[in-house]
């Protein structure tokens, strides 16, 4: 093999493993994004010290439901996104369709950390509520109550990409081919034919 040859074989690993590392980027990017959104946005529960105990503000706490639920549509919509960009960035491949997935678990699991971070439970939770007057309203901590909402994210993109390549690799009909009459010998019933006959 000559060095020509050897740097032509190590050219598409090099761009297949610089392409692995900005979908890695990409995601860890979108997960800090979507961390801070889903703090923003997600509601925490809310407790309330009545008589030195703690109990919910609200007799049915939909907060738990509430934080599950718009990391799902967040992490859905960042998984949606990844794989955009990936179908525009060139054909696609199964390598491909396997490493998106997989850093869309990384950029879910980014996201899921970075909002628990910003949103810990207050500190009067940890303290006995019998040291807290009456009335106090503390809340809880940012976090996930059904851990298979990470699983979101990646099965999206897993959706996207594999109708993608589902589609992509259907064959198209090849248009007919026209073969052009020989001179050397004509169809029957063509033009010659026909003068051959007149001239009989």
């Amino acid at each position: 093999m000559t060095p020509a040859d050897g740097s032509e074989v190590a050219r598409p690993r090099t761009a297949w493993w610089r392409g692995l590392a900005l979908l890695l980027v990409l995601c860890v990017v979108l997960g800090l994004v979507g961390g801070l959104v889903w703090y923003l946005v997600a509601p925490t529960p809310a407790f309330l010290v009545e008589g030195g105990q703690l109990m919910y503000r609200k007799e049915l706490p939909g907060e738990y439901v509430a934080m599950d639920g718009w990391f799902a549509v967040i992490g859905a919509v960042a998984g949606l996104l990844v794989a955009v960009v990936v179908l525009r960035r060139g054909p696609l491949t199964m390598a491909r369709v396997v490493a998106v997935p997989l850093a869309g678990l990384l950029g879910a699991w980014v996201m899921w950390r970075l909002g628990a971070a910003l949103a810990p439970a207050s500190s009067g939770l940890n303290a006995d509520a019998g040291s807290l007057p009456s009335g106090t309203v503390l809340h809880g901590k940012l976090d996930l109550n059904a851990k298979g909402v990470l699983l979101i994210w990646p099965v999206v993109s897993l959706l996207v990409l594999t109708f993608a390549l589902a589609f992509s690799g259907r064959a198209e009909p090849e248009p007919a081919q026209h073969q052009p009459a020989d001179d050397g010998g004509a169809l029957v019933g063509g033009d010659a034919d026909l003068r051959d006959i007149d001239r009989g």
